[in-house]
This record gives structure tokens, sequence and C-alpha cells, in this order.
């Protein structure tokens, strides 16, 4: 594993997750979004999946 690299892909999802909220009509502030959403937001049980507003949920993983 290269040295260095450590935060950067952390660092990428955050910028996706920032823009893709920004194209939506999502009006969590990030903290909120993080709290509420999380990026393991399609492994959580449908009840959290549901504390999430439906304009904010996260695109599906490629799978």
């Amino acid at each position: 594993m290269p040295g260095g690299e450590g935060g950067t892909l952390d660092e990428a999802l955050a910028k996706d997750m920032r823009e893709y909220l920004s194209n939506r009509s999502c009006t969590l502030e990030d903290e909120e979004w993080w709290a509420q959403c999380g990026e393991d937001f399609w492994s959580r049980p449908r009840i959290e999946q549901n504390e999430c507003p439906l304009e904010c949920h996260p695109p599906r993983p490629k799978q």
C-alpha cells in the first residue's frame, strides 16, 4: 500500500457526496447529512434509512 494516500479516498468520497447533494433539493447541512444518512446508508436497516429524507438519499453503490 503506497504511503501518503491515507485520506485521499475519503476526501474524494466526501467531495462526490457534496457535489451530489448540491445538485439535489436536499436541505441538510454536511453534518446533518452524515448523522442522518452517512456513507453506510445502503447497509443500514430500512427503518434507519427512513431518517434520511428521500431527496437526500445517496446514490446506490455500483455492484
